[in-house]
């Protein structure tokens, strides 16, 4: 475990969190934590904070002052540019960007006051939200002003390296009272990998697994940190005591959906591991027993605990979808499958692939929701490159993989891929009729979480 930097204590907090012993933001009246608990009426500060705030115009300096605007970079830039060009950004920021981050409403406070207050004490989060928020402009803009989303992609990319550099420098432990920043900084810059700051020439599935890198950094964090993390103002609190996982949730998907799912379960019991496979290693860890290869060969995917685990998820993922209480659930899959699931993305496992194509289904769906911004428009090209993949692996010709090729491209309205028509059982106008009903719902989901 890290130790805990050293710091000063600050004795200009409002009364109420003194007497509550918390951490005061020190922005009121009302502070955040006095917002969060509805008890804007008391947060009072003492005497000699009121009396400097009433004899003084100036406004304190921020332990970490925010750097100057990329177009400053340039000599022929204006510091009033610089700072119309950030007050717009901050603008975005409030009124849609932070959406990126929110699962819940209880995530709209924090993310609209509490963390953009604490930014001005911390550069690298500063830098970090106009990052996000210059990329979001630049998804915004894309199809109607390629010239502006070209430039907010570059200013994206500048304030995004200098909020890593920050990161190096300001950052040198983690403690209770940063733990919360430093969770959502890694959350944005993982956005920012994914968008800007990563060689966008190279393949969408490896700018994929990129973005799941930065993502498992973020939970590893809240894994370690789990105490610390509950006692933030942070809503992970919140949302981690109040929506647990529901398997019932399973139950309420269609039948074409459940067909088209349990086809992942189908190919797995079909399809053999590499016996090299990250996953079989990854799973000796988690479980303590190595999966056994005879003759040479390697396990069938369906006895790597690993590949369970990506395949259990991923059908919850669509349940939860289906129930949206969670917004953008989808991430989930590499948090519960791992780094060593995404080593076999990354290395082009037939089966890795196969389910990452589903993975990509609600990553297109959440392309309808304008609070997901971040990621969604990529969902469809990610179906049609996993599919073209797999339609020259040496798994193609494995009962279930064209099927389940053509359900996940109808469901992106793609067109088909030659040799893989799409089941009617799996259309979404239903079963049509002469289908084996009992057979469907038959069907086991065999969920492993």
């Amino acid at each position: 475990m890290l130790k805990r930097k050293s710091h000063t204590k600050s004795k200009n907090g409002c009364r109420s969190c003194k007497k509550r012993h918390v951490k005061c933001d020190e922005q009121g009246p009302p502070c955040l934590n006095c917002v969060m608990r509805k008890e804007t009426d008391t947060c009072s500060y003492g005497f000699l904070r009121q009396a400097n705030a009433a004899t003084s115009s100036v406004v304190p300096v921020p332990s970490q002052p925010p750097t100057s605007s990329p177009r400053s970079f340039s000599s022929s830039a204006s510091v009033e540019v610089d700072r119309l060009l950030e007050l717009e950004l901050i603008h975005r920021w409030s009124i849609r960007s932070w959406t990126c981050q929110a699962s819940t409403p209880h995530c709209q406070p924090y993310l609209l006051q509490y963390l953009p207050r604490a930014a001005l004490r911390h550069g690298y989060l500063l830098n970090a939200i106009l990052a996000t928020a210059a990329v979001d402009l630049g998804i915004s803009c894309a199809s109607t002003s390629p010239t502006d989303s070209a430039r907010y992609f570059k200013t994206a990319l500048a304030y995004g390296t200098k909020a890593t550099a920050d990161f190096r420098t300001q950052v040198t432990s983690l403690a209770p009272d940063n733990v919360d920043l430093v969770f959502y900084f890694t959350s944005l810059v993982a956005v920012l990998q994914f968008t800007v700051m990563c060689d966008t020439s190279i393949s969408l599935i490896d700018r994929v697994c990129e973005y799941a890198t930065m993502g498992l950094k973020s939970g590893r964090m809240i894994f370690d940190n789990m105490q610390w993390m509950m006692a933030s103002s942070s809503p992970l609190g919140t949302i981690i005591r109040n929506f647990a996982v529901d398997l019932s949730f399973l139950d309420q998907l269609d039948p074409q959906t459940k067909a088209a799912l349990e086809l992942m379960s189908s190919v797995s019991q079909q399809v053999r591991v590499p016996p090299t496979s990250p996953t079989i290693q990854g799973s000796a860890v988690l479980t303590g027993e190595m999966v056994i290869c005879e003759d040479g060969a390697g396990p069938l995917a369906s006895d790597v605990y690993i590949y369970k685990l990506a395949i259990g998820q991923t059908k919850y993922c669509y349940a939860e979808e289906l129930q949206n209480r969670l917004k953008g659930y989808f991430h989930n899959v590499f948090a519960v499958s791992g780094s060593h699931f995404v080593a076999a993305v990354r290395g082009r496992e037939p089966m890795a692939i196969f389910i990452l194509m589903y993975w990509a289904v609600l990553v297109q769906r959440a392309a309808k929701d304008p609070a997901l911004w971040a990621l969604v428009s990529e969902g469809r090209d990610l179906v049609a490159e996993s599919s073209t993949l797999l339609l020259f692996s040496d798994i193609i010709d494995v009962p279930g993989v064209r099927e389940g090729i053509a359900w996940t491209r109808n469901e992106v309205d793609l067109f088909p891929l030659p040799g893989c028509p799409l089941p009617a059982m799996l259309t979404r106008s239903g079963i049509t009729e002469g289908f084996d009903t009992d057979a469907l719902e038959a069907l086991s989901l065999g969920v492993e979480i």
